[in-house]
């Protein structure tokens, strides 16, 4: 019996390691196992370890950025303090700073004026047919908190719009009906003079030194600016308004300077020693402007609930908004006051920060401002005219 033979297959299989670049390709492929371990690493390390400590990944180091790693603070950064909370104002108990002015002698008082810390007013009381007749002039001391009469040369039913400096006094002697006279009372010797008869109106008069100024309607729709030597009683007239809103803007006069809008609503500044004249162009509508020697403030409408108050100085002539929704203001030595639903604040230039000085349950006419005093109205009732009045600037925190 044969032996069966076993046979192996002589077919060799192929075997990189047994190549001539065997070992080669192996090194080549372990180096690149190796530098794709080392980019996961660079990658998602920083990620991995970033998001286990809770902060933010920095990739600075892969660009060449260099920063400079801010410390974390031991304790939180205080919060921004309230300029206002900071201001003499605030802490303020309103009705220990504020001074009632009580005439005895006449039920209803107008036409407030504050210069050189004397108030000045005209006082009246009701006649037969329901207004009011104003028949003295009011000098109020606001230090003292006392007062004198005068009685001005009056020829018609009331005395209005007086204006004083240490040498005159000008103001209207107005009719009923609207006309009447524009008056001058020199102070030294007690005379008077008739500086114009007014048919039309009752204009409101500016004075400064020996000069008066004011706007005067003359004809069914034209108004003119007038300016006047009180000394001689001659006049001149400055700008004429053919069917101009700025008609009804009053002029200012402060420190030699006379301030108006013209008939297109460029606001003029004319020092009167000088001659000189500054225009400015507010690109606004402009209202009754007013001067301080420093800053020029002006309404953006007549008075109404949707006027603005602006202003601007000679020197920063860009209008900047103090308070939207003002009917009425007037400017003091650092400040502006202003009255708004019913209430009167007061705006410091140099800070900017404003303050209601109407007590909360009451509710007040603003009547005038200058110097260091604001005066108003308490209007909460109306049985009789109270007036009341406040030293401001001793609260300006540059005052």
């Amino acid at each position: 019996m044969k032996a069966e033979k076993n046979y192996k297959s002589t077919k060799r299989r192929f075997s990189l390691k047994k190549t001539r670049f065997g070992p080669l390709v192996t090194a080549l492929a372990c180096l690149l196992l190796f530098a794709g371990f080392v980019v996961l690493i660079i990658l998602y390390g920083p990620l991995v370890l970033n998001r286990a400590l809770g902060c933010a990944p920095d990739w600075s180091w892969l660009i060449g950025a260099q920063s400079t790693p801010s410390p974390t603070p031991l304790i939180s950064p205080a919060p921004t303090s309230d300029p206002a909370k900071e201001h003499p104002l605030y802490s303020v108990d309103l009705k220990d700073e504020q001074t009632e002015m009580v005439i005895a002698d006449f039920q209803y008082l107008a036409d407030f004026s504050i210069v050189d810390g004397q108030l000045f007013c005209v006082a009246g009381n009701y006649t037969q047919d329901g207004t009011a007749a104003f028949v003295r002039l009011v000098l109020q001391d606001l230090e003292s908190n006392s007062h004198t009469y005068l009685a001005l040369d009056q020829n018609y039913k009331s005395l209005r719009f007086p204006c004083i400096n240490e040498d005159y006094i000008v103001y209207m002697d107005a009719a009923a009906s609207g006309g009447g006279r524009l008056m001058a009372y020199d102070r030294a010797t007690s005379e008077s003079r008739v500086l114009k008869v007014v048919h039309v109106g009752v204009p409101r008069p500016a004075l400064w030194g020996k000069y008066a100024s004011w706007v005067e309607r003359t004809g069914s729709e034209r108004d003119k600016l007038y300016l006047c030597d009180v000394e001689t009683g001659e006049s001149v007239t400055l700008c004429i308004y053919d069917n101009s809103p700025f008609g009804l803007s009053a002029p200012c006069l402060y420190d030699g300077k006379l301030l108006y809008a013209d008939s297109e609503g460029i606001l003029q500044l004319l020092d009167l020693l000088s001659g000189e004249a500054q225009s400015f162009d507010t690109g606004l509508y402009v209202h009754d402007p007013k001067y301080n020697g420093e800053q020029i403030a002006f309404l953006s409408g007549n008075h109404g609930s949707e006027s603005d108050l602006y202003y601007f100085t000679a020197e920063r002539t860009e209008p900047v908004l103090l308070s939207s929704n003002v009917t009425d203001f007037y400017l003091g030595e650092t400040f502006a006051a202003y009255m708004k639903n019913d209430k009167v604040y007061v705006v410091f230039f140099s800070d900017g920060v404003s303050f209601c000085i109407t007590r909360n349950e009451e509710t007040a006419q603003l009547l005038g401002a200058g110097g260091d005093f604001v005066v108003w109205m308490d209007t909460t009732w109306r049985e009789k005219d109270i007036v009341e009045y406040m030293h401001i600037t001793e609260f300006d925190n540059e005052g």
